[in-house]
């Protein structure tokens, strides 16, 4: 089998670039991680293996800094690609749901691959960079699986529930479990998908469109007690479940159905963990006139009282639109409602924080992303955002969102599927992103005049298509070498058998 393999050389006598044996990086850097020009007088092919290259603003040097990337290598001498640049803007990113555990924030949604990191549909970052999670999950086909839920046990097993058929080489279905090193299949899987996950009580708590074998009760709505599958009762026999919340004896459930167990509840119900029966919510909620319902997700206010997001109009004659609020016995609308579904909720003490496809939100102009400080809604800067947040987490003092969007935050920097937001401004998780190669960095090197040269095997970096290699000027842009007379070839190329 033959490798092919990119060495970066970089002249500082000419304009032309020349082949020649590369040296460590590490001897010519100095204290801070900056490279030293005078050490490298002619000799100046550098080998930057072991060494993640950061930059820690637009108009900074660039910085060496040792790095081990085990998880992230698709190649020996290939190195991690600084977190400062990210992904090209053509990157496809979404991102359906987001967990906080143990100070790592997990994401899973429909990516091959994330900031330039092949993780298959699932990644983490641990505080100062992103991560894969073991082979993450793929199709049984090998396509583009999606990640649709996450939930953490209390000692740190984090559940991956979604569409997809294998985790590696090792078959999957659409459950599985990550243990801090290898992902594994939950029992035999279901089949279908999974939409929502709640662990609660050393209970897992499984909602979707799916059914198990072996377990006729066990109908879109399930519950894994960590060595077998219990149905609750007899199930949903038609519909889908979207959302799910376990609080105290109870677990929430929201979707797109109308009776459990011969009780008409209309898309929302709730499972009585001490009498192990399902209860009304009132009336449930209905749409205008032929549209359909959804309950996509829950939140459980300061008082107690459970709030609910979707795509629906009433609850019996009760005007409800999108977002209404469970106290014990009736459904009210929260905070006057919003003339759009709403998607996501995070409720941080008396603040309540709301995602979706909205335009007004108790009759204000906001869209997008709001904040109700009790008595009213705030912006959010929801017209950065193209495209749509589906999921919130608050992270340290911020709030994570998620979804399929762009914020560009300037005309080279874009932030794509998750960002933060810090109560003012949008900013990406580890710095600017949006600017960066689509594929591997394989080596690099710094000229004269301070531009830092890539290559690798990609074919655009930040907006400008550049196939293999390209340049970074001190500033923030990309630029193509092709006039600099460099045959790729002859010159770049290394052949391994």
């Amino acid at each position: 089998m033959k490798i092919f393999r990119i060495l970066m050389v970089v002249s500082l006598c000419s304009s032309v670039m020349l082949a020649q044996q590369a040296i460590p990086i590490s001897k010519v850097l100095q204290s801070n991680g900056t490279i030293d020009i005078s050490k490298l007088k002619n000799t100046v092919a550098l080998n930057p293996d072991g060494y993640t290259l950061h930059v820690p603003t637009l108009t900074s040097s660039p910085r060496f800094i040792p790095a081990t990337p085990t998880q992230i290598q698709a190649h020996p001498n290939d190195v991690f690609w600084s977190a400062q640049f990210g992904p090209s803007s053509n990157e496809q990113i979404t991102i359906k749901t987001i967990i906080v555990s143990n100070g790592r924030i997990i994401i899973g949604g429909a990516f091959d691959k994330f900031l330039g990191l092949t993780c298959n549909s699932v990644a983490y970052w641990d505080g100062s960079r992103w991560r894969a999670i073991d082979r993450g999950v793929e199709l049984a086909s090998g396509g583009t699986a999606s990640v649709n839920a996450l939930a953490a046990a209390p000692n740190g097993d984090v559940y991956i529930g979604g569409v997809f058929g294998k985790t590696g080489n090792q078959t999957c279905q659409n459950i599985a479990v990550w243990k801090g090193t290898t992902i594994t299949p939950v029992s035999a899987g279901v089949t279908g998908s999974v939409n929502a996950l709640s662990y609660h009580n050393s209970m897992l708590y499984v909602g979707g469109n799916f059914t198990i074998d072996g377990v006729a009760n066990a109908k879109n709505i399930a519950a894994w007690n960590g060595t077998e599958w219990k149905g609750l009762n007899n199930g949903i026999s038609s519909g889908t479940v979207y959302a799910l919340l376990a609080n105290d004896n109870a677990v929430y459930v929201g979707g797109n159905f109308a009776t459990i167990d011969n009780l008409v509840v209309n898309d929302i119900a709730a499972w009585n963990i001490s009498t192990s029966a399902w209860q009304k919510l009132g009336d449930g909620f209905t749409a205008t006139g032929n549209a359909k319902t959804n309950v996509y997700c829950m939140a459980v206010a300061s008082n107690g009282d459970l709030v609910i997001g979707g795509d629906f109009a009433k609850s019996g004659t009760k005007t409800v639109r999108n977002m209404a609020r469970w106290n014990g016995s009736e459904w009210s609308e929260f905070g006057g409602g919003a003339d759009g579904e709403i998607t996501a909720i995070l409720i941080d003490g008396n603040t309540a924080y709301v995602s979706g496809g909205f335009f007004k939100i108790g009759n204000k102009d906001i869209n997008t992303v709001a904040r109700f400080d009790g008595s009213t809604w705030n912006d959010m800067g929801g017209d950065q955002i193209q495209g749509t947040a589906q999921a919130l987490v608050k992270f340290e003092d911020k709030l994570l969102a998620g979804g399929t969007f762009e914020i560009p935050l300037t005309a080279q920097f874009t932030v794509q599927g998750i960002a933060l937001y810090d109560g003012t401004t949008w900013t990406a998780v580890g710095g600017n992103r949006g600017n960066g190669t689509d594929g591997n960095i394989a080596h690099m090197g710094t000229d004269t005049e301070g531009r830092l040269y890539v290559a690798g095997d990609f074919s655009r970096t930040g907006g400008i298509n550049a196939r293999g290699i390209a340049r970074f000027t001190s500033g923030d842009t990309w630029e193509t070498v092709d006039s600099t007379g460099i045959d790729p070839q002859s010159t770049f190329i290394r052949m391994d058998v």
